[in-house]
């Protein structure tokens, strides 16, 4: 359900994450937990079994993701007290997930109009987690947007008949699949602001990742390549790219630079603080993280 980025892990002297599907013993978790699987979905296979869709992944869908957490969390705390100063010390991210859920569909020839009606459901299955973890105890929760699909290589070649007016022409990305990205990222935004009246306390955090994403596409020269023809040819680029993240919190939150280096493997982020809410957000080394995306960390 929850991931984390290796620049964060760098930039606060963590140890990287172990997914939890490569661990052995709660010690291998003493830092933060990784839930995320590539591929995983918000919903379970049994929603795209009845859309008619050909399962071919596996089901470590999101719920799948909270089931493992609720698996190791009495391995990392003794007691219900110290559970619940685990979970209120722990920064959750939750997310991106739900990406695949499109992404499934529409490399089976579904149409977007279809899938837009997938939205609901794929943000109902975060809004749930996202509850599940405030029951548990979560206090501090990031919840990533859709990044752009239209910009996703694998797209751009599904789809290469694409008329020239599908092109976004700042950014070479498929119109009508930025759309669709756009259509659940104001979806999860809605949603996370009814989850905020629900439960005023716990402070949830929405991470913009897909105008941060955009930006890369728009200004490839600013982010270290000098000249690139296509979205495709930037993105063979991104992979050695460096970004060293704003330090002025004030023209850029840390988390909204942190998600400037999603699909760039290696990333130097430094976090800055940020007033919200009159309080004061900081990256605490003594913190854990859980997390997934295409899962939760």
């Amino acid at each position: 359900m929850v991931g984390i980025y290796l620049g964060v892990a760098q930039a606060v002297g963590l140890p990287f994450v172990r997914p939890y599907l490569a661990g052995n013993c709660a010690e291998d978790f003493r830092y933060a937990a990784n839930f995320a699987v590539g591929g995983a979905t918000a919903l379970d296979n049994q929603f795209f079994r009845s859309m008619g869709l050909q399962i071919i992944w596996t089901n470590y869908s999101l719920g799948a993701q909270l089931e493992w957490f609720r698996q190791l969390l009495p391995s990392l705390c003794s007691s219900d007290s110290d559970c619940g100063t685990l979970m209120g010390n722990s920064l959750f991210l939750v997310g991106e997930i739900g990406g695949n859920d499109y992404n499934h569909p529409l490399l089976q020839g579904r149409s977007v109009d279809e899938i837009k009606t997938f939205v609901p459901n794929v943000v109902g299955a975060i809004s749930s987690a996202i509850s599940e973890l405030i029951q548990l105890g979560a206090k501090t929760m990031i919840v990533p947007g859709d990044l752009p699909l239209g910009c996703v290589p694998a797209f751009l070649e599904h789809f290469s008949g694409a008329i020239a007016g599908d092109y976004e022409a700042e950014t070479g990305c498929l119109k009508f699949l930025n759309r669709l990205a756009e259509y659940h990222n104001q979806m999860l935004s809605r949603e996370l602001s009814q989850l905020r009246r629900s439960h005023p306390h716990p402070t949830i955090i929405y991470a913009d990742y897909y105008n941060a994403t955009v930006s890369i596409y728009r200004s490839p020269r600013r982010y270290g390549e000098p000249s690139s023809s296509s979205t495709l040819d930037r993105c063979a680029a991104f992979d050695r790219v460096e970004l060293d993240a704003p330090q002025d919190s004030t023209e850029a939150p840390w988390w909204r630079a942190a998600a400037t280096a999603v699909g760039i493997t290696t990333t130097q982020m430094h976090c800055a603080g940020k007033r919200r809410r009159r309080r004061r957000w900081r990256c605490a080394a003594t913190h854990p993280v859980m997390s997934a995306g295409t899962g939760f960390t």
